[in-house]
């Protein structure tokens, strides 16, 4: 009998994952700045400055850098850290937003290869915790990044669970 309890409990929770897994996909859209209303998107990549609302958030690319490093800490020759620097805005109408730098965003070259995140301390502000409706989150993520690359490609995608994402267009090293 404890056995059947069981399994009916675990086939409802893979019944009621694959419909949350099943909804319809996140799409970027392009909105002008300091508006609630998006418009429809002109094209699947983004610009520095461009204010894109996917999900329940709203991001904004406000800048990138590079860093050599400082102190002890180090990028390995022939890197150097690209730092990116993001405006989150939880979009949501009741419900507050986790964010996660490592698990929310990736950066990649024109290849499609996938740059490492940078634990770094030579970073303004963390795209990490909580965010309540309607507030904002400004920081950066690193990565280590091979000096000389090029068609580098940062990804915002806010749900793990949902297909859909926020290309940004970064330029070369």
């Amino acid at each position: 009998m404890r056995t059947r309890s069981v399994l009916a409990i675990l086939i409802v929770g893979v019944i009621l994952s694959a419909a949350i897994a099943c909804g319809p996909p996140l799409e970027p859209v392009k909105t002008p700045p300091g508006t609630a209303a998006p418009l429809p998107a002109v094209s699947e990549t983004f610009t520095v400055g461009d204010e894109v609302v996917i999900g329940d958030f709203r991001i904004t690319v406000t800048g990138t850098r590079t860093s050599a490093g400082a102190g002890l800490f180090s990028p390995a020759p022939g890197h150097v850290w690209f730092v990116v620097e993001c405006v989150l805005e939880n979009m949501h109408a009741t419900n507050s937003q986790i964010v996660s730098s490592l698990m929310m965003f990736g950066l990649v070259d024109k290849d499609g290869r996938s740059m490492s995140h940078a634990l770094t301390g030579d970073i303004r502000g963390q795209l990490d915790g909580e965010l309540g409706v309607g507030r904002r989150m400004t920081g950066e993520i690193a990565w280590e990044v091979p000096v000389g690359s090029r068609g580098l490609e940062l990804l915002f995608k806010p749900d793990l669970l949902r297909a859909g994402q926020a290309i940004f267009r970064l330029g070369d090293l």
